[in-house]
């Protein structure tokens, strides 16, 4: 009987290992402050776009054609962010 009962643990305790192994970050809510400061820029239209260029000092709105020239990545960032980076606004489309 008891060992049933210890087979029956362990198989239990592997099963619970191999759930968790599978279970990955991403699954896990992000936290309220993180969703809430997405949907603000979202929401106010504080998103800017930056070419990541060496050559690139400014920001720009999504639809900018300035943008579209860019030969490097093309980085969603807040304005504030971009600010920091030390961006000016693009001059065609701001």
């Amino acid at each position: 009987m008891k060992s049933s009962s210890l087979l029956r643990y362990g198989l239990f305790f592997v099963f619970i290992i191999v759930a968790v192994s599978f279970v990955q970050y991403e699954h896990f809510p992000k936290p309220h402050h993180t969703l809430r400061n997405a949907m603000y820029e979202e929401l106010s239209g504080d998103s800017v776009y930056i070419c990541t260029s060496s050559n690139s000092h400014a920001y720009h709105k999504k639809d900018c054609h300035n943008l579209r020239q860019c030969k490097s990545d093309v980085e969603k960032i807040s304005k504030t962010e971009a600010i920091k980076r030390g961006r000016k606004p693009c001059g065609t489309c701001y």
